[in-house]
């Protein structure tokens, strides 16, 4: 355990049921949060109240600890997904922590660069995913040109393919950088099925 490894005495022990809200997403960090027992995932929430699960934590793992460190939001709401116990320490008692303990700072550290492992492999597992699609609509569309000898209309259904896997893309992507870029390429797709419609008309 990490805090118990570098605080004297009694550290303060928060218990949470399952589902309970231990902080809202675009709430401001205070605390710094470790697991004792259970588990917590960590989930977005979209404009239409769509869940993502971002991450799931076990007993000794931290979350939240970007956002207390750069002083912003929680990007995502933390939820208790079985009942469980957390040490829960102030935002102030952290930095004096960093500050006064070179070992717990370096352990810190560690956390926080597997983290952003973590996040990169996701990252790079969307990424490949959205590829993928964005290839084989354009294979789809190349075959069905040549069948056809450029017809617009087969070419429209062809920009109508890589649409729909766009579409797939976007509906699996969690980072919101990554569903951006999606979209864009979407909106790139219906500007070219626009382009044909004076021809199809």
């Amino acid at each position: 355990m990490l805090l118990k490894d570098f605080i004297e005495g009694a550290v303060p022990v928060k218990s949470f049921q399952k589902g309970d809200i231990i902080y809202r997403q675009d709430a401001h960090a205070r605390y710094f949060y470790e697991i004792r027992e259970g588990e917590v995932v960590i989930v977005d929430s979209n404009s239409e109240g769509k869940e993502f699960v971002q991450g799931l934590y076990t007993a000794g793992e931290c979350f939240g600890i970007a956002a207390l460190v750069n002083h912003q939001v929680y990007p995502s709401a933390a939820v208790a997904n079985t009942s469980c116990e957390l040490y829960v320490i102030t935002g102030e008692h952290f930095f004096q922590l960093l500050k006064e303990n070179h070992a717990f700072h370096l352990r810190v550290t560690e956390i926080v660069c597997r983290q952003l492992q973590y996040k990169t492999m996701m990252l790079e597992e969307f990424a490949a995913t959205g590829i993928l699609l964005q290839v084989t609509a354009a294979g789809a569309m190349i075959l069905i040109l040549g069948a056809a000898g450029a017809n617009p209309f087969i070419y429209t259904f062809g920009i109508f393919l890589a649409f729909m896997a766009d579409s797939l893309a976007f509906a699996q992507a969690r980072m919101r950088w990554v569903m951006g870029a999606f979209a864009a390429s979407i909106a790139i797709n219906l500007v070219l099925a626009a382009a044909y419609l004076p021809v199809l008309l």
